[in-house]
């Protein structure tokens, strides 16, 4: 699913070609943040469940969740990337933005969920210097979702900060906090290897 998610998103910079010498670098620019947010979903998904069995019923129902979020985020970013020509674009692009925050949350809640149940000491799904780990992964992933579900409150959408809607300065909070969590976790397994 997360191949075709970037294959879709890859696509749509195919179909619609920019006209001149910056659109390129703002279609590769926001194609980019769309890659990296699908990529970091993916990298950590997949060393999640590496761990976690799919054998309980709100685990599958989590993994589909995540996996329909990951689907329809090429859409709702092609969305805020190029609006619909025709419409009320302010409307338009509130809409649009909402979605995708809701997405983009919904994402990290499930990641969020995941390391929930392998930090459960009652599962004993991963060794108990790991739990603590798993337990630090989740209140992030939990810290990044919050984020994102409160930026599709609608009046993040109604301030402006130079011109800027606050929902799309709000976004980069957590995906710094995405960045910085990773270098972190980078840091502590190099330091466990001295």
């Amino acid at each position: 699913m997360f191949g075709l998610a970037l294959s879709i998103g890859a696509i749509t910079l195919v179909e619609n070609p920019p006209k001149t010498s910056l659109a390129i670098y703002a279609d590769v620019g926001t194609f980019a943040l769309s890659f990296y947010i699908i990529i970091s979903i993916w990298l950590r998904y997949t060393r999640i469940m590496s761990v976690l069995p799919l054998e309980r019923r709100r685990t599958i129902f989590a993994n589909s969740f995540l996996l329909f979020c990951v689907a329809i985020e090429p859409f709702l970013f092609n969305l805020l990337q190029k609006p619909i020509v025709g419409v009320e674009s302010s409307s338009f692009l509130a809409t649009a933005s909402t979605l995708f925050g809701l997405d983009i949350g919904g994402m990290f809640l499930m990641l969020g969920l995941f390391c929930n149940e392998i930090a459960s000491k009652d599962r004993k799904l991963v060794t108990s210097d790991l739990v603590d780990t798993f337990r630090i992964e989740r209140n992030a992933w939990f810290l990044c979702s919050a984020f994102f579900f409160v930026s599709a409150i609608p009046i993040f959408w109604s301030i402006q900060i130079n011109g800027t809607a606050a929902r799309f300065l709000i976004w980069i909070v957590p995906l710094a906090l995405v960045w910085i969590a990773s270098a972190h976790r980078r840091l502590i397994k190099d330091q466990s290897k001295s």
